[in-house]
């Protein structure tokens, strides 16, 4: 028969706190162990009596130091103390706990106890070092911080590329590597961000660890919790300098097409930011039947018979820093209506921001092109709202262990057969592609860093490029275990390169094919630049040839 023990009573206490599932403890004001419970004597496998003598004995050699350097001052402060550490079971296996430690004060304010627990958190320390290892092989810069904008996190990609630990960024030490032309411009964007708590998003310049700088697009977006407060922040960086610099050529060689304008058999026209005509060459004027004085102050909207004046100032202000190729239908004088193909750049000159535009006619082949065109509108409409797409699978490629939902939107194939089938994703690369493909795939085995650039062939038809960067994600002992990487879709960088090609072509054509002599002299009159044209004009030796100028 068993003797039930009374309530309140300290064999009952005493009952109580040994059946608790969690290590409990009690020390002296002065930090000397005097009690432990039954959890903590069958966990650590020692005696109340070991435990007195060396009460830190169990502590990983690792995490002494600083866990005893803590408590002391936290002690002396007669402060709780909350820290993480590891602690040795009977067995000899350390495992993570989280120790608290409260003080007990008396009336005046004096400690007379100290009670604490050992809680295991075991399970969510792997846990989170998993997601740590996946978050620094991504392919891509990482940020996070508190409420109040600065940074307390970035992830291995960042702390690389700038060559410093992350206790040098943390705070406002990251703000150290803004270009010095951009950080005010950054600095009061994100403080705005922070303090109107709206996502962030700027073109900026880092210094890398080289010391040179290269354009990034930070973005930064707050998570909230159910009140609607602002807990954290979250952000990315993104390499653009590829995409600037590309950028940097197109303009140059806009401000060399202007000059060209009058010679073109397709109709040229300049816009300002508001869409007001600034000049028209004369296969606009004649195409659309105007006079030169009578589309002075114009807008595009005058002529632009598909877009709403609103919708094309919208259209304006997304194509400012970019360019685009695009269908529409002008209007003529008379009333009449033809389609056209617009090449439009965005372009600044002496501070003024101007939209460079080609149109050519295409009425004829509309009929001919109009299921084709209706494909392309649908994989324009795609190809605005994707992402990258995250992956992470085993270094055979035999098992995905993960896939962002982006692949959907990119390869038009769905995630779970990417999980049922995980070599599916290559069957959609390019015949002519195909070999130079497996072969990069192939450096999984051997535990190799890759970049791919490829195209793929979506189940629609439609051909889509591909950047794809696979890294190797490496356990304690260096051993690769997985492989993380990103694939991006380029499609739309690649189309702007080709349409730069294309223009420099037409140029090369107008320059060289030209009936009319064009050339361009110092200011003593020598000839720099003369078309063959103007070599037999002036009696050149040859289209390249110099001759001095008294004219």
């Amino acid at each position: 028969m068993v003797t039930p023990v009374e309530p309140e009573t300290e064999d009952f206490l005493r009952l109580v706190i040994d059946r608790i599932p969690t290590m409990v403890w009690s020390l002296t004001p002065g930090g000397v162990l005097d009690f432990v419970n039954q959890p903590w004597i069958d966990y650590t496998g020692i005696s109340f009596g070991e435990a007195m003598r060396e009460p830190n004995s169990i502590v990983h050699p690792d995490d002494l130091s600083r866990v005893v350097e803590k408590w002391l001052k936290d002690m002396r402060a007669g402060e709780s103390s909350e820290d993480e550490m590891r602690l040795r079971r009977a067995d000899g296996e350390y495992r993570w706990f989280l120790v608290r430690t409260v003080p007990l004060f008396d009336e005046q304010r004096q400690v007379v106890k100290w009670y604490g627990t050992s809680t295991d958190i075991e399970d969510r320390m792997r846990t989170e070092k998993g997601w740590q290892v996946l978050i620094d092989a991504i392919p891509q810069q990482i940020w996070s911080g508190p409420p109040d904008g600065t940074l307390d996190y970035c992830n291995a990609r960042w702390r690389s590329y700038m060559g410093i630990g992350l206790k040098d960024l943390q705070g406002e030490g990251w703000q150290t590597m803004l270009h010095p032309n951009d950080r005010g411009r950054v600095l009061k964007a994100w403080h705005e961000s922070v303090v109107n708590g709206t996502s962030y998003g700027q073109e900026e310049r880092h210094r890398g660890a080289d010391g040179t700088y290269r354009w990034f697009l930070a973005r930064g977006v707050p998570r909230r919790d159910a009140e609607g407060r602002i807990v954290r922040w979250y952000g990315t960086n993104t390499d653009i300098e590829d995409r600037k610099q590309a950028e940097k050529a197109l303009n140059a060689h806009a401000r060399r097409y202007k000059t060209l304008m009058e010679t073109s058999t397709d109709s040229i026209y300049v816009l300002d930011k508001n869409g007001d005509l600034q000049e028209a060459n004369a296969a606009f004027l004649r195409r659309r039947g105007y006079t030169a004085a009578e589309v002075k102050g114009s807008s595009v909207a005058d002529w632009d018979a598909q877009w709403s004046r609103e919708e094309l100032q919208e259209r304006l202000r997304m194509l400012v820093g970019s360019s685009a190729m695009f269908e529409t239908r002008h209007r003529c004088k008379d009333g009449s209506v033809f389609d056209v193909e617009v090449c439009a750049t965005s372009v600044r000159i002496g501070g003024e921001q101007l939209f460079f535009c080609v149109t050519r006619d295409i009425t004829e082949r509309k009929q001919a092109e109009q299921a084709l065109r209706e494909s392309e509108q649908r994989f324009r409409e795609l190809a605005e709202n994707i992402n990258e797409v995250f992956w992470l699978s085993d270094d055979q490629n035999t098992r995905m262990h993960y896939i962002s939902p982006t692949y959907e939107k990119v390869w038009g194939r769905s995630c779970e057969s990417l999980y049922a089938a995980p070599r599916s994703w290559m069957d959609a690369v390019h015949p002519e592609d195909k070999k130079q493909v497996l072969a990069t795939v192939a450096k999984r085995s051997l535990n190799e860093a890759y970049q791919n650039t490829y195209r793929i062939v979506r189940p629609d038809g439609s051909i889509r490029w591909i950047r794809d960067r696979g890294f190797p994600v490496r356990d304690e002992s260096g051993e690769a275990v997985r492989f993380a990487g990103i694939a991006e879709d380029i499609t739309e960088s690649k189309t702007s390169a080709e349409a730069l090609e294309r223009a420099e072509k037409q140029y090369h054509s107008i320059f060289h094919d030209a009936g009319d002599g064009i050339f361009r002299t110092s200011p003593d009159g020598k000839f720099l630049v003369a078309n063959p044209a103007a070599a037999r004009i002036f009696g050149f030796a040859s289209p390249d040839g110099e001759r001095n100028s008294n004219a």
